[in-house]
């Protein structure tokens, strides 16, 4: 798991777009300004949301054997799904 961390002064998490970067999931949470969780906790609800959301797809999407999620986490820790790829881009 990896996150894209939106350069200075954007909000959008484009790398190149916004000279941003790609860290581990682990150091970007601990960088961060979450802290009503431990890094250990939201990557735990990343996880869980991840396989809830695989399983839930694979039903409508028989044949398909990956997904990739994009997914955010907000300032109180609470994880989102911001969409879900068929075909996911596994290059950065």
């Amino acid at each position: 798991m990896l996150a894209k961390v939106a350069g200075r002064g954007y909000i959008i998490t484009n790398v190149k777009r916004s000279k941003g970067r790609v860290l581990p999931i682990r150091s970007a949470i601990q960088r961060s300004s979450i802290r009503s969780a431990s890094a250990s906790t939201v990557i735990a609800r990343l996880r869980r949301i991840a396989i809830l959301a695989a399983n839930r797809l694979a039903r409508y999407y028989t044949h398909q054997k990956v997904f990739g999620l994009d997914m955010g986490i907000d300032a109180s820790g609470r994880v989102w799904i911001i969409e879900a790829n068929l075909r996911p881009d596994i290059t950065f």
